[in-house]
């Protein structure tokens, strides 16, 4: 038994040392076109005011694009910007209740308008240059 093992682990050592093993790639976030939504959190109790769905845009060289946000509804918004300095960062702020998906559990209160398995219309697409 001892021999079949050993034998077994000697082929595989040297089929392994015949395939070329090459590094992955690293990925990364940078692009010209991205569609996503967020998906249901818990906010303070339902208390619409307090919170708010925040974008984050940032550019290796100047740049401008816009965002196009859709709604629970199905009404469609746009949002140019423009990053002059590489530096800085390009801030969305929207409040989040019409478009966030909605789950079962809506902060504390189960809800039966829950979006779970469903086609949902609420997106965001930031396109730029």
């Amino acid at each position: 038994m001892f021999k079949f093992c050993r034998t077994i682990l000697i082929l595989a050592s040297l089929l392994i040392s015949y395939v070329n093993l090459y590094p992955q790639e690293l990925l990364d976030s940078q692009g010209r076109d991205f569609w996503f939504t967020f998906l249901p959190n818990y906010h303070n109790n339902g208390i619409q005011a307090s919170d708010s769905l925040y974008i984050f845009i940032s550019s290796n060289k100047a740049t401008s694009g816009k965002i196009e946000y859709r709604d629970y509804s199905g009404r469609v918004k746009t949002q140019n910007f423009q990053i002059t300095n590489p530096a800085d960062v390009y801030t969305f702020k929207v409040q989040y209740y019409n478009y966030e998906l909605r789950g079962y559990n809506a902060s504390g209160q189960f809800v039966s308008s829950s979006q779970t398995e469903k086609t949902a219309l609420q997106y965001f697409n930031v396109s730029s240059d």
